[in-house]
Parts: structure tokens; sequence; C-alpha cells
């Protein structure tokens, strides 16, 4: 028989139904292991006539303990002999504490528990080697500057570097004075058009300079008949006083 020492194996757990493996763990988390029909057990049955929760393996100091009942069946490998639990119990391998019996478990042991309904097997089996880390391509593990394209980076600082001294060239120049120009200093598109522009009259319209025309020989024909009687009128004074 092995002693119950602290071991690196850890404890596997198969649940069976009828005649059907349900639940088969390796539990790598080294804890009490409870089975029940409460949701927070490890093992759980909803529908059967188990309690709501009943810790079948005890973790104390390291070490796994079977915890079982008088009325719970089952049986345990211990060296070369599979004992029942009524064996262990009168080979005083088995403690009894309160209500039930306690068998410090060795990582050679393994057995069969009946419980209500369902039965469990256990065993001690080494856990399986943790996965390779994954590593990085030689690409990115040689640097984060390793998989970047240089080319475009040096156009990109010599674009910066342009526009930032441009940029400080023209912040660094002196602020003109404000004054008035002249229209001598002005450049000709700007000094066309601040002088006042002459606005001339379209010629008039071939009608009405014949109209205008016409009005005017008129006139003229008028202020000749006026003349003419004027003229008349003093030749007939001065007949009528050279005959007085």
């Amino acid at each position: 028989m092995s002693s119950p020492l602290a071991s690196q194996k850890i404890l596997r757990v198969a649940l069976i139904q009828g005649a059907k493996i349900t639940e088969d763990r390796s539990l790598k988390r080294r804890a009490n292991v409870t089975v029940g029909q409460d949701p927070k057990n490890t093992f759980v049955v909803p529908v059967s006539n188990l309690p709501a929760s009943f810790t079948l393996f005890e973790f104390v100091n390291g070490i796994y303990s079977l915890v079982f009942t008088e009325q719970m069946d089952g049986k345990v490998k211990v060296g070369d002999s599979d004992l029942s639990f009524a064996a262990l119990r009168e080979q005083n391998l088995a403690k009894k504490r309160g209500n039930v019996w306690v068998l410090p478990l060795g990582d050679q042991m393994k057995g069969r528990v009946a419980v209500g309904e369902v039965s469990l097997l256990f065993q001690f089996v080494t856990p399986p080697p943790e996965p390779p880390r994954p590593e990085l391509p030689p690409t990115i593990k040689g640097g984060v500057l390793a998989g970047v394209d240089q080319f475009f980076f040096l156009i990109l600082g010599v674009s910066l570097f342009v526009h930032f001294s441009g940029a400080s060239f023209i912040a660094c120049q002196p602020i003109p004075e404000e004054r008035e120009l002249s229209l001598d200093e002005l450049p000709d598109r700007f000094a066309k058009v601040m002088m006042p522009v002459k606005v001339e009259k379209p010629p008039p319209a071939p009608e009405e300079t014949a109209k205008a025309d016409d009005k005017k020989e008129e006139e003229d024909r008028r202020e000749e008949g006026r003349q003419e009687a004027g003229r008349r009128g003093l030749e007939e004074g001065r007949h009528a006083e050279g005959g007085g």
C-alpha cells in the first residue's frame, strides 16, 4: 500500500449514470470534490436521490481522502487487493468521523464509489505537460522595427523635416509694420481697380438721331420764319414813316 503522502499526481474522476460515463474530468485544481443536486457542486446530478451536496473527496494538507457513509457501497484498490468499504472499516484502514468514514488515499490507489443512483470512478494520474508557449516568428522576435518598411519611414521623416523647417522659418520672420501705400507703390492690377472709371454714355440709336435732326430742322424753319416776319414788320414800318 502506498503511503498517503502529498503527490504531484492529480485526481481523475468519471461520473457514471446508468451504464454511460457522462463526465470524465482530470482535476488540475487540487480542492474538495463534491457531488449532489446543487449547481455549485463539482459534479452536479440534478435528478437523483442525492443530497444537495456531499463532499466525496477531501483535500487537506496536500492529501486526498475518500469520505463515505455506511449506506454507500464501493471498492478501493489498496496495493494488490480490492477492498470493499466494509473491509476498509473492518481492517481499520478507514477512520470513523461522526457519521462518515475517511480513508486517506495514496497516488497508487483507485476505486469505484456508488452514491445513490450514480457511480464515480477515481484514480490518480500524471498531469498532462503544459502546452508550449507560442513563440513569435523571427521577423517579429528580432524587434518591432524588423518588419517595418524603412524606406517609407525615411520618406516620411524627410517630408516632416521639410514641412516643419518651412513653418519654423516663416514663424521667425519679423512682422512688417502696417502703412498706407501710395498709388505708385501698388501693382498695376490693384491701381486699376482703385482708380475711378469714367462711364461713357452709349451712342444714340439711329432712329433717335433722325428724330432729333428733324426736330432741329423744324425749329430752324420756325426761327427763320420768325426772323423773316420781323424783317417784314420793320420794312413796313419804314415805308409808313416815309409816306407820312
